[in-house]
């Protein structure tokens, strides 16, 4: 049992020269550096206890370039504000059959390691269950095997969150799959599962199989959030996802935000998302700024939108099943789009019969009357508001013509065959190529720089004396020839090597099956007693982790020289941005982005003013500063994602649909002086009565008052605390935030 009740005894003068950073708490129960070890055993009885107890210290276990298993262990009320259960940077850990309850900020927090999660349980208070982040070197990532969360706080933000993609080139290296997720009472501003992208990725990861159930909330749930950056190859399948809340707010059961990332050869396929009324979920199916995505054979029931479409998107629409909502499918945006294909075989009814009449509206009446046989046809213009609602699938008379086609000749499985394939030019990328496309200003200048950079990153996409070349060439000697320079280095900086993809997938392969055999043995053994544990015992397990040492040993040798070259790429691209000059508005905001892309990929230390940066981007007009003010909203921390993340009910699309929410959201805070070093006068609306909180940049709690109602001016001293930005938020007696706003002290 490794606890804390109390402050640890003075440090003594032989100590006192050492880093302990969290004096007078304990730093960890236990930290590993450069070691192979097993913590714990999987016990062979499932009425066995958990081995090993970690209660009230900062951290549960570290690893430090180890290779680590922590099996049935249990881990419990440990720092709330930045602790973690387990922690392991570069290295491995496996983590079976452990219990994290109110298990501090992270449960499980990997940073450039190889994990492996299964059969582990989350409840209590905690920030997020799974972290990992920092996967440049093809990371093994295996969330899987009924993993349960159990969330009913309003403090988690994430159960399983993979903040960077593993950069492969081949294989499959990230699965989340299996998992188990009962979500109720106060849990809000969550995403069950959130997965950013990464440059140069290029294999495929699943998040296939995962159960997500919301019984209750006092927030915006979503269930699978996937950003995919310049990534390629996410497989989201087979998912099963039930809101059987009334409440209505904002969640999205599958959200997709690309941003005009170039990306191709995604799969959203036979995923079930149902509530149970119109108002249990704002959009089943919620995509911004999609391509080379087949969307196949989902199913979306009982949400107030069942497929909703913003802007650019360029997709394949095939065999869904959308029942019972305002809108079926909705297509949103003055550049609203979704590609250049036939929607084939989507049913838009549980009735069949109720489908084909309405059908053979507009059909050949000789045709066969089968609802599989029909497609609807998307006309390519920035007019189109939605498609036809469930049950009305009968055109609207004030659009164009031709909503519906029959082709009796097609086959009936659509599906059997679509795949998004690599990256190309989609349709509205030929537009701007031919200089024939319908938008302007700055969402013209974002689509002409993807296009541009999509050029220079895949040479095949322009042949000689080709419109493409043509356009390609014209853009010689420009800042957005220098932008999408700079994307290039990234993607070639990052780029993993056939050969070294192979040898760091066998050192992996083989620490996996050498710590399997530790377990099997110590599975059979009887701890009971240490006169139970043979000689025998003692020395097969010696054998096997030195087997794991050999090979973690060599793995990091191999990581090692790896990230000095792309430590170097990435500098030199750093440099290069530095040194572009830009004139406009959305240029500076693209070579803002860049730079904090770029000293995340170095992994720099996350300064006040660093992150300072982040916020100011992300706190821009996307109407002149284009799409890296969305795009930078991916490196907030979890207290800021919500507010900036792209949701209905910020953006004011639930209309009256989000009518009960609305009217908190007008409330106001003001601040005097601000900035301030000392005395600080906050005045809250005269009607407000809740709580006051103050959190810093890292979005560690500073202060938290009550307030009363009739309440409406308090003064904050704040002259003991450091210089930097800090965010005021006001929360209802729910717990929902309804107001916000910055704080900037200045000593």
């Amino acid at each position: 049992v490794f606890t804390s009740t109390a402050q640890l005894s003075p440090v003594p003068v032989s100590m006192q020269s050492l880093p302990l950073p969290d004096y007078p708490r304990p730093h960890a129960g236990i930290k590993y550096v450069n070691a192979s070890s097993a913590i714990g055993a999987i016990p062979s009885d499932p009425a066995v206890s958990t081995a090993n107890n970690f209660f009230c210290l900062v951290n549960g276990i570290i690893g430090d370039h180890s290779a680590l298993s922590s099996n049935s262990n249990n881990f419990q009320e440990l720092n709330p504000n930045y602790g973690k259960g387990i922690w392991v940077k570069d290295g491995s850990m496996r983590v079976n059959q452990c219990v994290f309850t109110d298990a501090v900020q992270y449960c499980i927090y990997a940073d450039g390691a190889d994990l492996t999660a299964r059969q582990n349980t989350f409840a209590g208070s905690s920030l997020s269950g799974i972290l990992s982040v920092n996967n440049l070197n093809a990371e093994f990532i295996r969330i899987e095997g009924t993993n349960t969360f159990n969330i009913a706080t309003g403090s988690w933000r994430s159960g399983i969150e993979i903040k960077n993609r593993s950069v492969a080139t081949s294989d499959v290296h990230d699965i989340v799959r299996n998992n188990i997720f009962n979500v109720s009472d106060d849990a809000h501003l969550l995403s069950c599962i959130r997965v950013f992208g990464s440059p140069a990725t290029t294999d495929e990861m699943y998040i296939d199989s995962n159960r997500i159930t919301v019984l209750g909330n006092t927030g915006n749930v979503h269930g699978i959030e996937v950003w995919p950056g310049s990534s390629q190859g996410a497989k989201i399948r087979g998912n099963v996802l039930n809101y059987f809340s009334t409440q209505p707010y904002g969640s999205f059961g599958i959200y997709l935000q690309s941003q005009l990332s170039i990306t191709g050869n995604n799969e959203v396929r036979n995923n079930t998302v149902t509530g149970a009324t119109n108002q249990s979920i704002q959009c089943s199916f919620h995509s911004l700024e999609l391509e080379g995505t087949v969307f196949c054979k989902n199913a979306a029931d009982y949400s107030n939108w069942g497929f909703h479409f913003r802007s650019q998107n360029d997709i394949i629409f095939r065999e869904n099943h959308v029942n019972h909502h305002e809108y079926g499918v909705f297509i949103q945006g003055a550049d609203a789009q979704i590609g250049k294909q036939y929607g084939r075989g989507n049913l838009w009814s549980t009735n069949a019969n109720d489908y084909t009449a309405a059908a053979k509206v507009e059909g050949d009446a000789s045709l066969p009357a089968d609802p599989q046989n029909s497609e609807f046809r998307v006309p390519e213009s920035n007019a189109l508001p939605f498609l036809p609602p469930a049950n009305k699938i009968a055109p609207d008379p004030s659009m164009p013509p031709q909503w519906f086609i029959f082709d009796g000749a097609a086959p009936l499985n659509y599906c059997a065959s679509d795949d998004a394939g690599p990256v190309i030019l989609t349709p509205y990328e030929r537009m701007v190529v031919l200089n024939t496309s319908v938008l302007t200003g700055v969402p013209l200048w974002d689509l002409q720089q993807k296009v541009y950079t999509k050029l220079l990153i895949y040479p095949a996409l322009r042949p000689n004396s080709s419109p493409e070349e043509t356009y390609f060439n014209s853009k010689s000697g420009s800042v957005m020839a220098s932008l999408g320079q700079v994307e290039q280095m990234i993607t070639n900086s990052l780029a993993l090597s056939v050969a070294n993809q192979q040898a760091l997938d066998n050192y992996r392969e083989a620490i996996i099956q050498y710590q399997t055999e530790v377990d099997a043995l110590d599975a059979s053994a009887d701890f009971s007693s240490p006169a139970n544990l043979t000689t025998t015992w003692y020395t097969n397990r010696a054998d096997q982790l030195e087997q794991v040492d050999i090979n973690t040993i060599n793995q990091l040798a191999l990581k090692n020289a790896r990230n000095q070259s792309v430590g170097q790429g990435l500098q030199n691209a750093l440099t290069f941005n530095a040194n572009i000059t830009t004139t406009q508005t959305s240029e500076s905001a693209r070579k803002t982005l860049n730079d904090i892309r770029i000293r995340h990929l170095l992994r720099e230390p996350l300064t006040q003013a660093f992150y300072q940066q982040i916020l100011a981007l992300a706190q821009q007009d996307k109407a002149t500063n284009g799409s890296a003010v969305g795009e930078v909203v991916a490196y907030l921390a979890p207290c800021d994602l919500r507010q900036y993340q792209e949701t209905d009910t910020a953006s004011g699309e639930r209309n009256d649909k989000g009518s009960a929410i609305q009217p908190d959201a007008l409330k106001t805070i003001r601040i005097t002086p601000n900035p301030a070093n000392g005395l600080v006068e906050v005045t809250v609306p005269k009607d407000f009565s809740g709580t006051l909180t103050i959190v810093d940049a890292f979005g560690r709690k500073t202060h938290s008052v009550s307030i009363e109602q009739g309440e409406d001016t308090l003064i904050l001293d704040l002259s003991l605390q450091l210089s930097g930005l800090y965010w005021i938020s006001l929360s209802d007696e729910n717990g929902h935030i309804v107001a916000s706003s910055k704080l900037s002290i200045v000593h």
